[in-house]
Protein backbone atom coordinates (compact mmCIF):
# COMPACT_ATOMS: atom_id res chain seq x y z
CA UNK A 1 0.00 0.00 0.00
CA UNK A 2 2.84 2.38 0.77
CA UNK A 3 4.46 1.71 -2.57
CA UNK A 4 1.31 2.32 -4.50
CA UNK A 5 0.66 5.66 -2.75
CA UNK A 6 4.16 6.88 -3.36
CA UNK A 7 3.99 5.98 -7.04
CA UNK A 8 0.86 8.12 -7.53
CA UNK A 9 -1.54 5.37 -8.36
CA UNK A 10 -4.47 5.48 -5.93
CA UNK A 11 -6.47 2.38 -5.33
CA UNK A 12 -9.85 2.43 -7.08
CA UNK A 13 -11.87 2.45 -3.79
CA UNK A 14 -10.02 5.27 -2.03
CA UNK A 15 -11.74 8.57 -1.00
CA UNK A 16 -9.42 10.65 -3.14
CA UNK A 17 -10.25 8.54 -6.18
CA UNK A 18 -14.00 8.96 -5.59
CA UNK A 19 -13.87 12.80 -5.71
CA UNK A 20 -11.31 13.03 -8.44
CA UNK A 21 -13.92 12.82 -11.18
CA UNK A 22 -15.66 16.10 -10.23
CA UNK A 23 -12.94 18.12 -8.54
CA UNK A 24 -9.63 17.57 -6.93
CA UNK A 25 -9.45 16.22 -3.40
CA UNK A 26 -7.49 19.25 -2.17
CA UNK A 27 -10.09 21.71 -3.52
CA UNK A 28 -12.94 19.91 -1.71
CA UNK A 29 -11.02 19.78 1.56
CA UNK A 30 -10.24 23.47 1.29
CA UNK A 31 -13.90 24.28 0.68
CA UNK A 32 -15.04 22.29 3.72
CA UNK A 33 -12.40 23.98 5.90
CA UNK A 34 -13.62 27.37 4.69
CA UNK A 35 -17.20 26.52 5.65
CA UNK A 36 -16.12 25.38 9.09
CA UNK A 37 -14.16 28.59 9.61
CA UNK A 38 -17.21 30.69 8.71
CA UNK A 39 -19.34 28.81 11.24
CA UNK A 40 -16.73 29.39 13.93
CA UNK A 41 -16.62 33.08 13.11
CA UNK A 42 -20.42 33.36 13.41
CA UNK A 43 -20.42 31.71 16.81
CA UNK A 44 -17.72 34.04 18.11
CA UNK A 45 -19.84 37.09 17.12
CA UNK A 46 -22.70 36.11 19.55
CA UNK A 47 -22.51 37.46 23.20
CA UNK A 48 -20.84 35.16 25.59
CA UNK A 49 -23.36 35.95 28.37
CA UNK A 50 -26.05 33.98 26.58
CA UNK A 51 -23.86 30.92 26.54
CA UNK A 52 -23.16 31.34 30.21
CA UNK A 53 -26.83 31.80 31.00
CA UNK A 54 -27.71 28.77 28.97
CA UNK A 55 -25.11 26.74 30.80
CA UNK A 56 -26.34 28.02 34.15
CA UNK A 57 -29.93 27.26 33.24
CA UNK A 58 -28.98 23.78 32.21
CA UNK A 59 -27.14 23.24 35.47
CA UNK A 60 -30.07 24.64 37.48
CA UNK A 61 -32.51 22.45 35.64
CA UNK A 62 -30.42 19.45 36.51
CA UNK A 63 -30.09 20.41 40.18
CA UNK A 64 -33.59 21.76 41.02
CA UNK A 65 -36.59 19.56 41.75
CA UNK A 66 -40.00 20.40 40.20
CA UNK A 67 -42.18 22.49 42.52
CA UNK A 68 -45.67 20.92 42.91
CA UNK A 69 -47.25 24.34 43.66
CA UNK A 70 -45.77 25.95 40.58
CA UNK A 71 -48.32 27.29 38.07
CA UNK A 72 -48.29 29.44 34.99
CA UNK A 73 -50.50 32.53 35.21
CA UNK A 74 -52.65 33.01 32.14
CA UNK A 75 -53.63 36.42 30.73
CA UNK A 76 -56.99 35.07 29.61
CA UNK A 77 -60.09 36.30 31.45
CA UNK A 78 -63.59 34.86 31.16
CA UNK A 79 -66.56 36.86 29.88
CA UNK A 80 -68.39 36.70 33.23
CA UNK A 81 -66.46 37.46 36.40
CA UNK A 82 -62.70 37.43 36.87
CA UNK A 83 -61.10 36.55 40.15
CA UNK A 84 -59.79 39.49 42.03
CA UNK A 85 -56.00 39.77 42.10
CA UNK A 86 -53.34 42.35 42.79
CA UNK A 87 -53.06 43.14 39.11
CA UNK A 88 -56.79 43.90 38.93
CA UNK A 89 -56.68 46.08 42.01
CA UNK A 90 -53.88 48.16 40.50
CA UNK A 91 -55.76 48.42 37.22
CA UNK A 92 -58.94 49.79 38.81
CA UNK A 93 -57.09 51.92 41.35
CA UNK A 94 -58.40 50.04 44.39
CA UNK A 95 -56.50 49.09 47.50
CA UNK A 96 -57.93 45.78 48.61
CA UNK A 97 -56.49 43.63 51.36
CA UNK A 98 -55.45 40.01 50.87
CA UNK A 99 -58.47 38.93 52.91
CA UNK A 100 -60.87 40.56 50.43
CA UNK A 101 -58.88 39.00 47.62
CA UNK A 102 -59.72 35.55 48.94
CA UNK A 103 -63.40 36.18 49.75
CA UNK A 104 -64.81 37.90 46.67
CA UNK A 105 -65.03 37.82 42.93
CA UNK A 106 -64.96 41.20 41.21
CA UNK A 107 -67.39 41.94 38.40
CA UNK A 108 -66.46 43.27 34.99
CA UNK A 109 -67.17 46.82 36.13
CA UNK A 110 -64.38 46.55 38.68
CA UNK A 111 -66.68 47.55 41.56
CA UNK A 112 -69.26 44.84 42.11
CA UNK A 113 -68.21 42.20 44.62
CA UNK A 114 -69.57 38.66 44.57
CA UNK A 115 -68.94 36.58 47.66
CA UNK A 116 -67.33 33.20 46.98
CA UNK A 117 -69.09 31.50 49.88
CA UNK A 118 -72.61 31.71 51.28
CA UNK A 119 -72.79 34.20 54.13
CA UNK A 120 -74.02 33.51 57.62
CA UNK A 121 -77.76 32.90 57.53
CA UNK A 122 -78.26 33.24 61.28
CA UNK A 123 -78.06 37.04 61.35
CA UNK A 124 -80.73 39.72 61.28
CA UNK A 125 -81.71 40.91 57.81
CA UNK A 126 -81.17 44.57 57.08
CA UNK A 127 -84.26 46.73 57.11
CA UNK A 128 -83.55 47.91 53.56
CA UNK A 129 -83.74 44.30 52.36
CA UNK A 130 -87.00 43.45 54.11
CA UNK A 131 -90.04 43.51 51.79
CA UNK A 132 -93.23 43.91 53.82
CA UNK A 133 -96.02 41.51 52.99
CA UNK A 134 -98.86 43.77 54.10
CA UNK A 135 -102.11 42.98 52.31
CA UNK A 136 -105.06 45.35 51.76
CA UNK A 137 -107.12 45.45 54.92
CA UNK A 138 -109.16 47.67 57.20
CA UNK A 139 -107.61 49.33 60.25
CA UNK A 140 -108.49 50.06 63.86
CA UNK A 141 -112.15 50.85 64.49
CA UNK A 142 -113.12 50.17 60.89
CA UNK A 143 -113.30 46.47 61.77
CA UNK A 144 -116.33 47.18 63.96
CA UNK A 145 -118.45 48.62 61.13
CA UNK A 146 -121.26 46.21 60.24
CA UNK A 147 -123.75 48.25 58.19
CA UNK A 148 -123.46 50.30 55.03
CA UNK A 149 -124.11 53.54 56.91
CA UNK A 150 -121.43 52.72 59.50
CA UNK A 151 -118.91 52.05 56.76
CA UNK A 152 -119.80 55.25 54.91
CA UNK A 153 -119.52 57.27 58.14
CA UNK A 154 -115.91 56.13 58.55
CA UNK A 155 -114.95 58.17 55.47
CA UNK A 156 -117.44 61.04 55.70
CA UNK A 157 -118.24 61.67 59.35
CA UNK A 158 -120.45 64.25 61.07
CA UNK A 159 -117.66 66.82 61.24
CA UNK A 160 -117.35 66.81 57.46
CA UNK A 161 -121.13 67.04 57.08
CA UNK A 162 -121.13 70.07 59.40
CA UNK A 163 -118.62 71.78 57.11
CA UNK A 164 -121.09 71.41 54.24
CA UNK A 165 -124.04 72.56 56.39
CA UNK A 166 -122.34 75.70 57.72
CA UNK A 167 -120.94 76.87 54.39
CA UNK A 168 -124.17 76.06 52.55
CA UNK A 169 -126.26 78.07 55.04
CA UNK A 170 -123.97 81.08 54.58
CA UNK A 171 -124.57 81.00 50.88
CA UNK A 172 -128.35 80.47 51.37
CA UNK A 173 -128.56 83.62 53.53
CA UNK A 174 -126.71 85.56 50.89
CA UNK A 175 -128.88 84.21 48.08
CA UNK A 176 -132.28 84.68 49.74
CA UNK A 177 -131.73 88.43 49.82
CA UNK A 178 -132.42 88.45 46.09
CA UNK A 179 -135.91 86.98 46.48
CA UNK A 180 -138.86 89.39 46.76
CA UNK A 181 -140.65 87.21 49.27
CA UNK A 182 -139.62 84.27 51.40
CA UNK A 183 -140.19 81.02 49.59
CA UNK A 184 -140.99 77.68 51.17
CA UNK A 185 -137.85 76.04 49.77
CA UNK A 186 -135.27 78.73 50.67
CA UNK A 187 -134.91 78.12 54.40
CA UNK A 188 -131.52 77.03 55.87
CA UNK A 189 -130.59 73.39 55.87
CA UNK A 190 -129.34 70.99 58.55
CA UNK A 191 -127.31 67.80 58.89
CA UNK A 192 -130.20 65.36 58.28
CA UNK A 193 -131.32 67.17 55.13
CA UNK A 194 -127.79 67.17 53.68
CA UNK A 195 -127.55 63.44 54.40
CA UNK A 196 -130.88 62.96 52.60
CA UNK A 197 -129.62 64.98 49.64
CA UNK A 198 -126.50 62.81 49.37
CA UNK A 199 -128.69 59.70 49.56
CA UNK A 200 -130.83 60.90 46.65
CA UNK A 201 -127.72 61.53 44.58
CA UNK A 202 -126.56 57.99 45.30
CA UNK A 203 -129.96 56.63 44.28
CA UNK A 204 -129.92 58.61 41.03
CA UNK A 205 -126.54 57.10 40.22
CA UNK A 206 -127.82 53.63 41.06
CA UNK A 207 -130.70 54.11 38.60
CA UNK A 208 -128.32 55.42 35.90
CA UNK A 209 -130.26 58.67 35.81
CA UNK A 210 -127.28 60.85 35.03
CA UNK A 211 -128.72 61.80 31.63
CA UNK A 212 -132.33 61.71 32.66
CA UNK A 213 -134.39 64.84 33.17
CA UNK A 214 -134.58 65.33 36.94
CA UNK A 215 -138.29 66.13 36.73
CA UNK A 216 -139.02 62.59 35.58
CA UNK A 217 -137.73 61.24 38.91
CA UNK A 218 -140.44 63.27 40.74
CA UNK A 219 -143.32 62.20 38.48
CA UNK A 220 -146.29 60.78 40.39
CA UNK A 221 -147.99 59.03 37.49
CA UNK A 222 -146.15 55.79 38.12
CA UNK A 223 -143.11 56.54 35.93
CA UNK A 224 -141.19 58.37 38.66
CA UNK A 225 -139.48 57.10 41.82
CA UNK A 226 -141.51 57.42 45.02
CA UNK A 227 -138.41 57.73 47.18
CA UNK A 228 -137.48 61.08 45.62
CA UNK A 229 -140.71 63.02 46.09
CA UNK A 230 -141.22 61.39 49.51
CA UNK A 231 -137.87 62.80 50.70
CA UNK A 232 -138.10 66.40 49.49
CA UNK A 233 -139.73 68.48 46.80
CA UNK A 234 -138.19 69.06 43.42
CA UNK A 235 -137.78 72.80 44.09
CA UNK A 236 -135.92 72.11 47.35
CA UNK A 237 -133.66 69.56 45.67
CA UNK A 238 -132.69 72.02 42.96
CA UNK A 239 -132.18 74.82 45.47
CA UNK A 240 -129.87 72.75 47.68
CA UNK A 241 -127.84 71.55 44.71
CA UNK A 242 -127.40 75.19 43.70
CA UNK A 243 -126.38 76.36 47.18
CA UNK A 244 -124.16 73.42 48.13
CA UNK A 245 -120.77 74.79 49.31
CA UNK A 246 -117.67 73.22 50.92
CA UNK A 247 -115.74 76.35 51.98
CA UNK A 248 -116.24 79.88 53.22
CA UNK A 249 -116.95 82.28 50.36
CA UNK A 250 -115.63 85.27 52.32
CA UNK A 251 -112.05 83.91 52.39
CA UNK A 252 -112.06 82.01 49.12
CA UNK A 253 -110.37 84.70 47.02
CA UNK A 254 -107.38 84.88 49.35
CA UNK A 255 -106.94 81.12 49.36
CA UNK A 256 -107.59 80.83 45.65
CA UNK A 257 -104.54 82.93 44.82
CA UNK A 258 -102.25 80.20 46.18
CA UNK A 259 -104.44 77.12 45.90
CA UNK A 260 -106.56 76.30 42.86
CA UNK A 261 -108.33 73.56 44.81
CA UNK A 262 -109.39 75.97 47.57
CA UNK A 263 -113.21 75.48 47.12
CA UNK A 264 -112.91 71.88 48.35
CA UNK A 265 -109.44 71.77 49.94
CA UNK A 266 -110.53 71.49 53.57
CA UNK A 267 -113.15 68.83 52.86
CA UNK A 268 -110.76 66.91 50.61
CA UNK A 269 -108.00 66.86 53.24
CA UNK A 270 -110.42 65.43 55.80
CA UNK A 271 -111.45 62.73 53.36
CA UNK A 272 -107.84 61.74 52.62
CA UNK A 273 -107.02 61.47 56.32
CA UNK A 274 -110.07 59.29 56.90
CA UNK A 275 -109.01 56.97 54.10
CA UNK A 276 -105.52 56.59 55.54
CA UNK A 277 -106.88 55.98 59.00
CA UNK A 278 -109.43 53.30 58.16
CA UNK A 279 -107.99 51.39 55.21
CA UNK A 280 -104.60 50.13 54.08
CA UNK A 281 -104.09 49.52 50.38
CA UNK A 282 -101.05 47.27 50.91
CA UNK A 283 -97.72 47.38 49.12
CA UNK A 284 -99.07 46.53 45.67
CA UNK A 285 -101.17 49.42 44.37
CA UNK A 286 -101.61 51.02 40.97
CA UNK A 287 -102.73 54.57 40.30
CA UNK A 288 -104.83 55.04 37.20
CA UNK A 289 -106.68 57.92 35.62
CA UNK A 290 -110.10 58.35 34.09
CA UNK A 291 -111.51 60.83 31.60
CA UNK A 292 -114.65 62.68 32.65
CA UNK A 293 -116.74 64.83 30.33
CA UNK A 294 -117.00 68.28 31.88
CA UNK A 295 -118.25 71.56 30.40
CA UNK A 296 -118.08 73.79 33.48
CA UNK A 297 -115.50 76.38 34.43
CA UNK A 298 -112.29 75.01 35.90
CA UNK A 299 -108.80 76.54 35.87
CA UNK A 300 -106.92 73.25 35.91
CA UNK A 301 -109.08 71.24 33.50
CA UNK A 302 -107.06 69.31 30.90
CA UNK A 303 -108.32 68.53 27.41
CA UNK A 304 -107.04 65.51 25.51
CA UNK A 305 -107.88 65.84 21.83
CA UNK A 306 -106.83 62.27 21.00
CA UNK A 307 -109.20 60.79 23.58
CA UNK A 308 -112.62 62.39 23.18
CA UNK A 309 -115.25 61.87 25.84
CA UNK A 310 -117.52 58.90 25.31
CA UNK A 311 -120.35 60.58 27.20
Amino acid sequence: MAGLCEGGNEPPGSLKAMYKMDESYEARVARIQKMLQQELNNETCEPEDDDDDDDDDDDDDDDEVADPNFYIESDHNTDTDEEFSENNSDEFGENVSEEDNCQYFIGKDGKTKWRKEVGNMNIRTRRSNIVPTRLPTVRQGAKNAHSILDTWSLFIDEEMIDIIVNNTNKYILKLTANYYSEQRFTHPTNRNEIMSLIGLLYMAGLLHAGRLNVEELWERDGTGVELFWATMSLQRFRFLCRCLRFDDLETRQERKSIDKLSPIREFFQFFVEKCKKNFSIGIFATLDETLVSFRGRCQFACICQRKPSMG
